[in-house]
């Protein structure tokens, strides 16, 4: 991951993930973390306190099927999403062991967070599943085009 300052775009600092390319990264609300989705030979979302990007703060395993992780932060809550063939596992600082899992029918390709981190959207094949937080499905999005990525 190779992050800039806004002040200074000649300058920026190469974040290693140890787990591969990044495939996607997200702030936290605060800007106090940073989460990379990396796939490679040893997936993982690497998570870096903002204060102190020596060393990642978490490491959480995913492990590789089809797509690889995928991470997101819900705006106005500390919760951290991460997707992979296990399904959406939501986290909460020190991000060390998941508050909450849910469980689509099959690996979602991306996810995202509401801002107040209360429903989860997993895109799975061509449809959303729209979950609680407590893993309860709420809505399923369908009749897209192609896969949802």
């Amino acid at each position: 991951v190779r992050l800039w300052h806004r002040n200074d775009p000649t300058g920026y600092r190469d974040l290693p993930t140890g787990a591969g390319p990044a495939r996607g990264v997200a702030f936290d609300r605060a800007g106090e973390y940073l989460a990379a989705a990396a796939s490679g030979p040893t997936p993982a979302a690497v998570v870096w306190s903002t204060a102190d990007l020596r060393e990642p703060v978490a490491r959480i395993p995913v492990q590789k099927k089809e797509y690889g992780p995928s991470v997101a932060f819900a705006a106005a809550a500390d919760r951290l999403a991460v997707a992979g063939p296990d399904g959406v596992r939501l986290f909460a600082p020190p991000f060390r062991s998941p508050a909450a899992t849910i469980r689509p029918a099959t690996e979602p390709a991306v996810v995202a967070v509401s801002p107040d981190g209360r429903l989860v959207a997993a895109g799975v094949g061509e449809d959303v599943g729209v979950y609680a937080a407590d893993g309860t499905r709420v809505a399923n999005l369908t009749g897209h085009r192609g896969p949802v990525l």
